[in-house]
């Protein structure tokens, strides 16, 4: 083993000499495997004609043992075509773990979770490094690169949505304009993320997961009033409960202030399979305001454990269902609708009553005409239903206000 960086200069006093890490092979139940004491780092290296070409491999595979070492990491080296260290062409990632002590890791990580390896035509090194500094133990064995499929990861991307662009206000998606996040994980989450592609589509991953809030604060509140559906695809290997919070904060824009309305919904998931939930806004009963959506907050079982993969995050005006509603006795239009609404009918119109979400009566008509026309002006952007009686049948109808 042969492993030196020219630009790091060693002090080989003896104290440290000491202190480099040492390499056993041995034998554990009669499996060979090797053993790393005093470890700061080690370089494992695969030069000359025995550069490795892993460009069609999807994954890197080590098993791991230490007593002792609370971070382990692995770092990937591809020197580039020129076959030299510090060519101008090298590519390297290094991705952090914390190992289960005195038991076996087995770490299977995808290729593409090495975000800055953009080649691996030729691999030339792999290093293993962690804390204790200098003081850690490790056994490693079945070290790896495969392109069988990992049974942790989709397959597949997420399904494509069909929902059409100007209904949509879109926070993460290849299909839609996207708009202004803050963070797709806020410092007070307790989850990774990593942002990769799955079958050439964009998708967030998120491990060892308990909460992870994502927030659109600030200038990038979203105005969710006319929308009628909350959109997310996920996929999980072993999360057996997934929940979505949503967190508006209200007309003063801080949280804590007094107006901050949420709610959360709780789902069991299929796993290793896409969930496509399209949830009512409506389901979300305690988020009585939508102008002020600041937080999107994901969760769920096991704690601190789960995997999830999410792709197509968005709200959207579900337009044809609302005018589905509408029933063969009226016809209402323009909707959406800023100032004016007409209802039209065979007969007389003997009553109207137009009501907001919450069940409030806002406009009350006895118009005794065919055609009725509604000012709207002074009604605050949102969803209406309008219940009209016409020859003493009941008829319903629902609209937008812009």
């Amino acid at each position: 083993l042969n492993f030196c960086d020219p630009e790091i200069v060693f002090d080989l006093s003896f104290d440290n000499l000491l202190r480099f890490p040492v390499l056993t092979d041995l034998q554990i139940a009669g499996n060979d495997v090797k053993q790393y004491t005093n470890l700061d780092f080690v370089g494992i290296e695969t030069v000359g004609p025995n550069l490795i070409n892993a460009t069609t491999m999807l994954n890197f595979h080590i098993d791991v043992w230490t007593p002792n070492m609370t971070t382990f990491r692995v770092k990937l080296v591809d020197i580039g075509a020129d076959a030299a260290f510090g060519g101008g062409d090298d590519k390297e990632f290094e991705i952090p773990f914390t190992p289960v002590l005195s038991g076996w890791n087995s770490y299977d990580i995808l290729l593409s979770d090495f975000t800055g390896l953009t080649s691996r035509a030729h691999i030339a090194q792999l290093i293993l490094s962690g804390l204790p500094t200098a003081a850690g133990t490790l056994f490693i064995d079945n070290v790896y690169f495969h392109k069988s499929p990992d049974p942790n990861v989709p397959a597949t991307a997420a399904p494509i949505p069909t929902t059409a662009a100007n209904t949509v206000i879109s926070l993460f998606s290849n299909t839609y304009t996207n708009v202004a996040v803050d963070t797709w994980r806020t410092p007070w989450s307790n989850a990774m993320l990593t942002d990769l592609q799955i079958a050439g589509n964009d998708t967030k991953k998120y491990t060892a997961l308990d909460f992870v809030g994502i927030e659109t604060v600030g200038p990038n509140l979203i105005d969710a009033t006319l929308m009628t559906n909350f959109h997310l695809d996920a996929w999980t290997p072993n999360m057996t409960t997934f929940r979505i919070k949503l967190v508006d904060i209200g007309a003063d824009a801080a949280f804590g202030g007094g107006d901050d309305k949420e709610f959360e919904i709780p789902f069991t998931p299929i796993l290793s399979g896409w969930n496509t939930y399209n949830i009512l806004l409506s389901d979300f009963t305690g988020l009585t305001t939508r102008a002020h959506i600041a937080q999107l907050i994901l969760s769920g079982l096991p704690t601190a454990a789960g995997t999830v993969f999410i792709d197509n995050v968005y709200f959207s005006r579900n337009v044809v269902s609302i005018n589905s509603l509408q029933n063969s006795l009226i016809k209402i239009y323009p909707n959406p609708a800023t100032d004016q609404l007409y209802i039209e009918a065979k007969n007389n119109v003997q009553n109207v009553i137009v009501l907001n979400v919450l069940g409030q009566e806002v406009i009350t008509m006895k118009p005794f005409m065919q055609k009725v026309n509604l000012n709207i002006s002074d009604l605050p952007t949102g969803i209406y239903t309008i219940k009209a009686i016409i020859d003493g049948q009941n008829s319903t109808a629902k609209f937008i206000k812009n």
